[in-house]
Order: structure tokens, then C-alpha cells, then sequence
């Protein structure tokens, strides 16, 4: 009797081990499957080559305008298409700024960048865009050295240490003394000079109209351009003071902090507060040319001439006639 029911035992042993091992084997797929989740197909890479540079000399400068051309691979663009570049985190790059608005040639997207910082710099990977389908590549990889003192991001400044003084009682009262006297011989000093003078009593005179926010920006573009005649030297101040005067101008006409903002930070805000593509656009393109040349040693905008200088006032003058309002109170738009 115990050998039986030794062999039961073994074999319902046995049995159960078996079923086991089988369900383990059926449900082994579908663990795999609900497991390995399928990763996103990554965008075709388009090789950057350099096509031309605003400097002479091999060495790269801070604020050099660099046209380069990503090749995109056939049968990703199709003839007519209206195509945009933008970076492909969605953030704005410290050491690069890019001008948004590529050339389609022979199959390739030509675009224009500028390096803001010194040191070993590498061009973040910026998504091609066929509108109305979204991204179909990405640029690949274009490295320069630019000329200066590299920064050290790792190194921190050296703090000094703190030094603890104490005084005693006898020296607090002599310091407290010495600030007392310092304060009853400048109050004497200061009745003197103020019984001196005689100061004439200005009549009242009306307040004067308060200026709206476009006649405030037209008077200080032409009080600029005045200030700063043509010339290679005063391009720079000029293009630094039109982008203080629009920014503080779409400020105070829409409501919105763009005076301290960058130049993408200040169009979304301008998108938020109802500006159309059209304008967005026409803002977009000034700020670029104003941006590349902050950002440009003197000698890369030489060629400039006096056209050229006039078309920054004329672009200013426009983007705030485009939105002067007129007597009814809307907009006047050109």
C-alpha cells in the first residue's frame, strides 16, 4: 500500500509539472509581444556641406554668416513644395543662430547660420519640414572651431571666505560717535548750500498730450537714424537700438514682455496676441537681419552699403505703420 500511493504521488507530480511547462510556452508570445514595444522610425540624415562664408581667412569668427547645404535624400521633396527648417528639440541653440528661411536647390536645402559662441562648436540636427506633411529629414553632423577663449562650463568662480570682525564696546561707541559726527556736519553743509541758492518757482503749465505707443517708435527710429548717420561703424548701434525700439514697441501695443525676450520668444508671444503669419513673417525677417549683424565683427558687414542701411529704417517704420491705430481705433493695416 505505501508503494502505491508513492507512485500516485510521483506521477500527479509529474502531470502537474507538464501542464506548467505548457502554459508557461503558450503565454511566452505574448509576453514578448506586450513587452517589446516597436520603436518610431528615425528620419533619413542630409549630409551639411559649407557652400560659401562673409570672412576672409580659414579661421572662423563669432558672428560670421556660414550658407550651408543639407542634401536631402530623392524622392523626399517634390518640385513646388514650400519647405521650412527648424531645430529638431524645439529649443533655441546658445551657440548658433539660424535664419528660418531655406532655398530649394537642385535637390538640396540651402540655409544660413551664424556661430555665437567661441570654442569647438557642433550645429544641432535640425528637422527639414515639407509643410503640410511634416518633418522628412534631419541635417547631419558640421563642426567648426571659432577663434576666442573657450569657455569652461565645469569651472565655477572662486568665492572668498567669509572673515567674522568683532568689536568691542569701546571701539562700537567711538565708530557710532564717529557716524554721528560725519552726519551733523553734512546736515550743516547741506542748510548752507540749500540757503545759497534761490531757486524760481516754475508757473503751472499744462501736461502735453500723451503719446501713443507707434508715435513714441517713430520718434525715437528717426531721432536714431539721425544720431547715427551712415557708416560701416554705425551700423551695429543702429541695428541694436531698431531692436530695443520694436521690442518695446510691440510691448506697449499688445500687451506682451517682449523687451527682454529673444527673437522666437517674441514672435510666439506676437502669435498669442493675434498677429497674422503675413506679419509674423515680415517681423521675422527684419530681426534676423538685425540679429546677424548684433552678432558680427565690423569687417563682415562691410559691404553694406547706404541702400542697405536705409532698408532697416524703412522695414522699422513699416512693421509700426502696419499697426498704428488709426481714429476709429483698429489697427491700420498696409
Amino acid at each position: 500500500m505505501p508503494n502505491d500511493c508513492f507512485n500516485f504521488s510521483g506521477a500527479a507530480s509529474r502531470n502537474a509539472k507538464a501542464l506548467l511547462g505548457t502554459a508557461l510556452l503558450l503565454l511566452a508570445p505574448h509576453r514578448i509581444a506586450f513587452g517589446a514595444p516597436e520603436a518610431a522610425p528615425s528620419l533619413p540624415e542630409a549630409p551639411v556641406a559649407e557652400v560659401s562664408r562673409n570672412a576672409n581667412g580659414s579661421q572662423y569668427q563669432i558672428g560670421d554668416r556660414i550658407t550651408l547645404e543639407a542634401r536631402v535624400p530623392p524622392g523626399l521633396l517634390e518640385a513646388g513644395d514650400s519647405i521650412q527648417i527648424s531645430e529638431e528639440s524645439g529649443k533655441e541653440s546658445p551657440q548658433w543662430l539660424l535664419d528660418p528661411h531655406p532655398e530649394r536647390v537642385q535637390g538640396a536645402v540651402r540655409f544660413m547660420v551664424a556661430p555665437i559662441q567661441t570654442g569647438d562648436l557642433e550645429l544641432p540636427k535640425f528637422s527639414i519640414i515639407r509643410e503640410g506633411h511634416g518633418p522628412v529629414a534631419v541635417t547631419g553632423p558640421y563642426r567648426i572651431s571659432v577663434s576666442g577663449p573657450a569657455v569652461d562650463p565645469s569651472r565655477t568662480p572662486e568665492l572668498l571666505s567669509v572673515v567674522e570682525i568683532r568689536l568691542s564696546w569701546f571701539h562700537r561707541i567711538l565708530l557710532l560717535l564717529a557716524i554721528l559726527t560725519l552726519g551733523a556736519i553734512g546736515f550743516l553743509l547741506y542748510k548752507r548750500l540749500r540757503n545759497r541758492r534761490t531757486v524760481p518757482v516754475a508757473p503751472p503749465v499744462p501736461s502735453a498730450p500723451k503719446e501713443t505707443p507707434d508715435e513714441v517708435a517713430i520718434r525715437r527710429i528717426e531721432l536714431l537714424f539721425k544720431e547715427n548717420p551712415y557708416s560701416t561703424r554705425n551700423m551695429k548701434p543702429v541695428c541694436f537700438g531698431c531692436s530695443e525700439i520694436l521690442k518695446d514697441f510691440f510691448s506697449a501695443r499688445f500687451g506682451v514682455e517682449a523687451s527682454e525676450s529673444t527673437t522666437r520668444e517674441m514672435l510666439s508671444l506676437l502669435g498669442g496676441a493675434g498677429l497674422d503669419r503675413e506679419s509674423l513673417r515680415e517681423v521675422e525677417t527684419l530681426f534676423t537681419t538685425l540679429d546677424l549683424v548684433k552678432f558680427t565683427r565690423e569687417e563682415n558687414f562691410a559691404h553694406l552699403n547706404e541702400v542697405d542701411f536705409s532698408s532697416v529704417r524703412s522695414g522699422a517704420l513699416q512693421i509700426i505703420g502696419r499697426w498704428r491705430p488709426n481714429p476709429s481705433g483698429e489697427a491700420a493695416r498696409s
